[in-house]
């Protein structure tokens, strides 16, 4: 959701592209591993936003060329196996190479018997030749007993369609909870299929969110697959059916950080298994990040009292002082996620990107920085020089209808 004329902060805005700072995450990633009676299958899944490829230019657009590698070792050092998957990437606009929310995802699929392994991926871009070696991931397959349950699987919300059917896509931000305004779900897998009466209670920021009954299950055995731009799951045949518990309609009220999910068996009214989920917020503004910081920025749309107020007290409340500011604003009152704040940072790491001037002041804190950050990107820019030599820029807006006039009068690009 988009919102226009931050000055007034009432006024809803025109759509912006924003091109913010990558997230720290080279590739999110994630192991699943899929039950059978004899031998386990385990998916390496990993997701990996644009602007972390090196884009070649060639007669059709832009390439990237890149290699994944699983090397897989038991926890005594001895080589189970080595996975490859090498693939590219076309696309013919060149603003999707520097995007941090257009991804490339897929998965590895391999089968392990019972025991402890350590799981090192390696990605190559293969355009530089140059090797990242990621976190390993220690895999535990053990052989699984009826009371067992394996850990939550983020998915989206929504289904998406394949091949004339509709299926519950993988969210894949390495099993992430994503702190936004969309809506999550988590597929919990019994292994005993026959279980179907759980409750299950979520404890957020030391709040108890929910404390229900889950009412919507199904009994597959899952596999994933890869279908157009998503990860799907489909039913498969050769793995061991488990009872899927659903709990939907949820995440707009988590809070970044750790939420703690208890189920409980109805049948016996016992906890029988705690998990620990994270929220992340994907790509978050980069001048967000620094609640101090973050709070100066709205000298750019409000008077420097708000500002001193914020700031004053103890750092440890600059962020809860922050959302309560932005909390007023919000468009979205019901949930935790406020997109007219994101907006706001969005257009900060924008303008801190493409308006900081060759004497090093800040892209914000500039002219054509705090126009960007009020008004949005103009429908239209005029570029030209003065009698004097100067370079003009004109921006045009349409609603409000507006023009600023800009001139570098020191040359320096403010």
């Amino acid at each position: 959701m988009k919102f226009k004329n931050l000055l007034l902060l009432v006024i809803i805005f025109f759509p912006v592209s924003v091109f913010c700072q990558s997230s720290r995450h080279l590739i999110y990633s994630a192991i699943y591993v899929i039950p059978s009676d004899t031998i386990n299958t385990v998916y390496f899944t990993y997701k990996i936003p644009y602007n972390r490829f090196i884009f070649v230019k060639n007669i059709n657009g832009y390439k990237a060329d890149y290699r994944i590698t699983l090397e897989v070792f038991t926890l005594n050092g001895k080589h189970v196996t080595r996975q490859i998957q090498r693939n590219e990437i076309f696309t013919e606009n060149f603003e999707n190479t520097n995007s941090n929310s257009i991804f490339k995802q897929n998965f590895i699929k391999f089968q392990l018997q019972e025991g402890k392994y350590k799981v090192y991926p390696i990605f190559n871009d293969l355009n530089i030749n140059k090797e990242i070696y990621l976190k390993p991931d220690t895999v535990n397959i053990r052989k699984k007993n009826v009371s067992d349950i394996l850990p939550p699987i983020v998915v989206n919300a929504g289904k998406v369609d394949c091949r004339k059917n509709s299926f519950i896509a993988l969210t894949n931000f390495s099993n992430f909870i994503p702190f936004s305004e969309k809506e999550y779900n988590l597929i919990i897998p019994f292994i005993d299929t026959t279980v179907n009466l759980i409750n299950y209670k979520i404890i957020n920021d030391g709040d108890t969110l929910f404390n229900q009954n889950i009412t919507n299950s199904f009994i597959a055995a899952l596999k994933f697959q890869k279908c157009g731009k998503n990860l799907i799951l489909k039913f498969g045949s050769k793995q061991r059916p488990t009872r899927n518990f659903i709990i939907e309609n949820f995440s707009h009220l988590l809070k970044e950080g750790k939420a703690t999910i208890y189920l409980t068996d109805l049948n016996n009214l016992k906890i029988i298994r705690k998990f620990s989920v994270y929220i992340k917020w994907i790509n978050k503004p980069i001048s967000l990040r620094n609640p101090e910081q973050a709070i100066k920025y709205l000298s750019i749309i409000g008077k420097g009292s708000t500002v001193d107020r914020l700031l004053s007290g103890s750092s440890k409340r600059y962020l809860m002082h922050l959302n309560e500011y932005w909390k007023k604003f919000d468009p979205t009152p019901k949930t935790e996620f406020n997109p007219l704040m994101e907006e706001f940072y969005d257009r900060i790491d924008y303008a801190m990107k493409h308006f900081f001037t060759l004497g090093g002041k800040n892209g914000a804190t500039t002219d054509r920085g705090k126009i960007f950050i009020q008004f949005g990107k103009p429908i239209k820019i005029e570029r030209y020089s003065n009698n004097y030599g100067q370079i003009v820029e004109e921006w045009f807006y349409n609603k409000p209808k507006r023009k600023f006039d800009f001139i570098d009068k020191d040359g320096t690009g403010n």
